[in-house]
């Protein structure tokens, strides 16, 4: 995957501040680091709390801190009771694995960096699955795959399967994803030849 140097360099192009940048780069390749760095979450809370929200028909916005909570405790699930299988990753890479992740990873973004920081997370992404593909494809479909996988960011969830507080979050996700998607389709050959 590409350096948090190469990371940078690019946030700064997309006018993303380099703290925002090394905040989100830890967010995501050391996710357990930067929460003992930017929560109060405790291991003890986790193992007192082994409770999951099932159920729900909307999807609830969770602060950073509950949505964390939460995958600590189906990853604490999945390491104690083997029979039950919990599709969970929760280290490097951190929201790349399933879209539930993704929208923890986001929100924690979004709360602790504002809108550069949901930028970052998205550009973040991009930049590691280019450069795992790269070598595999035809530049035009590495660009055309970049866009299949990241285009459902650009969709604000549907009003009537959220609360009005995640519905207003998937507005702003979307249209930061549209910015990220449209500089690294302008930017692209120089993305490939820096990566």
């Amino acid at each position: 995957m590409p350096s948090w140097k190469v990371h940078n360099y690019w946030c700064r192009e997309l006018k993303i501040s380099e703290s925002v940048a090394n905040g989100v780069n830890l967010l995501i390749d050391f996710p357990k680091k930067w929460i003992e760095e930017n929560s109060d979450i405790s291991e003890e809370e986790i193992k007192k709390n082994l409770k999951i929200r099932l159920g729900s028909k909307k999807v609830e916005y969770l602060n950073c801190r509950e949505s964390l909570k939460q995958i600590l405790i189906l990853e604490e699930i999945a390491k104690n009771w083997k029979k039950i299988r919990v599709p969970i990753k929760f280290g490097h890479d951190f929201g790349r694995q399933r879209k539930w992740q993704t929208g923890t990873l986001l929100i924690c973004a979004y709360e602790h960096y504002g809108v550069q920081g949901i930028k970052a997370a998205i550009l973040h992404h991009i930049l590691d699955y280019i450069e795992s593909i790269a070598g595999k494809f035809s530049k035009n479909e590495v660009l055309r795959r970049v866009e299949e996988k990241f285009d459902w960011l650009t969709y604000p969830i549907n009003p009537k399967k959220a609360d009005q507080k995640y519905y207003e979050f998937s507005l702003v996700v979307s249209e930061s994803a549209k910015e990220v998607l449209s500089f690294v389709k302008e930017r692209f050959d120089d993305i490939l030849a820096k990566l």
